[in-house]
């Protein structure tokens, strides 16, 4: 749980002189916590209202006492709470400050809601929570908002399957989004009606109304709902869990169905991560790579592999809803037609299994002959199965969605299989693994076996794997699945090749979105931005924002939080906070999951392998400019020019291209020099390991300096 302070001014409160119903909805309307603090004429808190026990005839019986907390550690994180505001009073016991619940932090929702949930005829098995709110034989809805429609959808699915005895009214959508409804992309293949406005949820004469803390911001739908004698039930917790800890596994349940109705077996194969093994991840450093690669291939050989893979993980194609890697043809490293290229494939065969998941089903440490495709498909060759084998790596950072759609674009057949093999990170439950035998091997090769990670393996982990496949798969009867309705029409029917905006439903950015907004300095001024890393911060960083901050009413500096720099987030981040104090119109954010990093651009944190490759950021623009930017009112985007780094001047190139059908302009600004040359944080890196420190005081602020000195001065 991570709490969030509210300023004081911010907490709805009321004294018991001006108590009445009418003056405790008002504040359930004015203040988006649907809680108002109950105090005496002393100012000491006695109690609370809230939305879920409010009963505006008779406030006694309203009235809820909540526990004290002299500050927030007192606050129990194993304590199951109903309310969003913590208050935090002083001796006297008056409200010093309150503090909410950071809903991007949801590990306790997850472990309370996994002791809940089992996996039941391919839906979660939410009886337990269920039978809490008494839904047997009631009609039900959720009231939901956009941002969660995601979610709401695959929750009331969740209820259709595990308790057939209610009754489903449908999901109505409280703000705004009927036009997204009728372009039919967002129903993940959820067979649910939708209530098209707030009265017919009251005509239908529901018994049970499921709301999501959304639902908060709309407090007065709430009370008209318990005033029409309906229960309300806040379901916040469960979607977010839904969401985010268990969106992979939902993936996997409905294709699961969605297969085996097609006579199409779906499995799923983890791969061990490193504390699976009792061990911790390597470092990915390029000569550490090679040293791996050389131990097993040979010198030659390894730089010809690692010359093909880098090529290939730097050229993800992004097609619809389908995410694979640009085909290559080298000595040892072919990719064709999306797929990893499996040797022994025969030219005839009666079925197919299709190997689907990131590196390992890409085999990008190991030749074409020691891939798991090859390894798998020689083993079936042995028995004259007529089996042929087919390996679609994917890009790790994709949803597994995506994986499942490149599935799809190969129609695959009534008999066929599909495995998808991930690390067990990446699942709640799976079908087999193989951490047993990768332990094996380990105690009798050592850790040479693998380079960073257990997924990153040998060619004998390969053939350990495709093993392990081979003896699970012999244990499953021959499938059939239950119909054999033509797959063509299917997809036809549930229109699943319609594109969907993910990162239009995307909770993570929702929230991140959430959070710039309430960061926002103005929204009728002129605003910009500007993106850095800060690795670490020097003058000439300073100085591009000065030049920036002089030509705009505010400007948001951006710092890149991927950890893959040679400084911490954390310490890039206040070196650039404390570097620019002084500039009034200045604001320092993160800059989360969704600029500059692995998701959205991934090659930015391997410029040292691209050797002039071509690339393609404008996922990362694109998302900045469809999402970050009307979130801030940016309409400005500064970059510093490029003459030395080759992916951040295609970067700079695309921006200029993408941003103005944003309604953004990009302006370059010059670099700073010293002694002729640009200021670079890299030639910062360089001196501190040449230990030249006269040289770092000349291109670095004072502050950036005595924190270098401190940490890196002798070491």
């Amino acid at each position: 749980m991570l709490l969030e302070k509210i300023d004081k001014i911010d907490i709805p409160m009321i004294r018991e002189s001006e108590l009445t119903a009418e003056a405790v909805e008002k504040l359930f309307l004015e203040k988006s916590f649907a809680i108002v603090f109950l105090l005496n004429e002393k100012g000491q808190l006695t109690g609370y209202y809230d939305i879920e026990h409010w009963n505006g005839k008779d406030l006694e019986k309203s009235l809820c006492i909540p526990p004290i907390f002299r500050n927030v550690s007192d606050i129990n994180m194993n304590q199951d709470y109903t309310y969003p505001l913590f208050p935090i009073v002083d001796e006297c016991s008056r409200i010093i400050c309150a503090y909410k619940e950071n809903l991007k932090e949801i590990n306790l929702a997850g472990q309370q809601m996994f002791r809940l949930m089992e996996i039941e005829k391919f839906g979660y098995n939410f009886k337990h929570y269920l039978a809490k709110s008494n839904c047997k034989g009631m009609k039900i809805a959720i009231y939901t908002d956009a941002e969660m429609v995601r979610p709401s959808l695959m929750f009331g699915q969740l209820l259709v399957c595990c308790m057939p005895e209610i009754v489903f009214e449908g999901i109505f959508i409280c703000n705004k989004f009927q036009k997204k409804l009728d372009v039919k992309t967002i129903n993940l293949d959820c067979d649910l009606t939708y209530i098209h406005s707030f009265m017919e949820v009251i005509d239908r004469q529901t018994d049970i109304v499921f709301f999501n803390v959304s639902g908060f911001s709309f407090p007065e739908n709430i009370l008209l709902f318990k005033k029409k004698k309906m229960r309300v039930r806040d379901i916040g917790r469960v979607l977010e869990v839904v969401v985010n800890k268990y969106f992979n596994d939902y993936s996997i349940i409905k294709y699961k169905h969605n297969f085996s109705v097609r006579g199409i077996n779906f499995l799923t194969m983890a791969v061990p991560a490193s504390k699976d093994l009792g061990e911790k991840d390597g470092k990915n450093i390029p000569e550490l790579l090679m040293k791996f690669l050389e131990s097993h291939l040979g010198k030659n050989d390894a730089r010809i592999l690692n010359d093909a893979r880098r090529i290939v993980v730097t050229n993800e194609i992004k097609e619809g809803e389908m995410r694979y890697y640009k085909s290559i043809r080298s000595k040892y490293f072919n990719i064709i037609q999306k797929c990893r290229y499996v040797i022994s494939q025969p030219e005839n065969y009666e079925r197919t299994i299709f190997l689907v998941g990131p590196c390992v089903v890409g085999g990008f440490y190991v030749k074409d002959a020691d891939t798991l495709g090859e390894n798998l498909q020689k083993l079936y060759n042995k028995k004259n199965r007529e089996t042929r084998v087919i390996a679609l790596p994917s890009p790790n950072e994709a949803y597994r969605e995506y994986f499942m759609r490149t599935v799809l674009s190969f129609d695959p057949k009534v008999g066929d299989i599909v495995i998808l093999v991930d690390q067990t990170s990446r699942f709640i439950r799976y079908d087999m693994d193989c951490i047993d035998e990768y332990k094996a091997l380990l105690k009798e090769y050592g850790r040479e076996i693998y380079y960073d990670r257990p997924a990153h393996c040998s060619a004998r982990v390969m053939e350990m794997m495709a093993e392990v496949i081979y003896e699970k798969l012999q244990e499953q009867t021959d499938f059939v699945g239950q119909y054999g309705t033509d797959y063509i029409e299917f997809i036809k029917e549930k229109g699943l090749k319609e594109k969907i905006d993910t990162f239009e439903i995307n909770y993570e950015l929702q929230k991140y979105k959430e959070f710039l907004r309430s960061n926002s300095m103005s929204k009728t001024v002129i605003s910009g931005a500007i993106v850095m890393n800060c690795n670490p911060f020097t003058l000439g960083h300073q100085y591009l924002i000065e030049y920036a901050s002089q030509h705009v009413d505010y400007l948001y500096v951006f710092v890149v939080q991927e950890d893959k720099s040679y400084f911490k987030f954390e310490d890039r981040f206040d070196l650039v906070k404390m570097g620019t104090s002084y500039i009034k119109n200045v604001k320092v954010v993160p800059s989360g999951k969704f600029i500059i990093s692995s998701t959205t651009f991934s090659e930015y944190f391997d410029k040292e392998n691209l050797n002039g490759t071509a690339i393609d950021p404008s996922l990362d623009i694109e998302i900045f400019g469809k999402h970050i930017a009307p979130a801030l009112n940016i309409s400005v985007r500064f970059v510093g020019e490029e003459p030395i780094d080759h992916v951040t001047n295609q970067y700079n190139i695309s921006m200029k291209q993408l941003l103005p059908k944003y309604g953004i302009e990009l302006v370059q600004i010059p670099r700073k020099k010293y002694e002729s040359d640009v200021i670079s944080a890299s030639h910062v890196r360089q001196y501190i390991s040449e230990g030249k420190w006269e040289e770092i005081r000349n291109i670095v602020p004072d502050i950036t300096y005595q924190f270098l000195y401190k940490n890196y001065y002798g070491h």
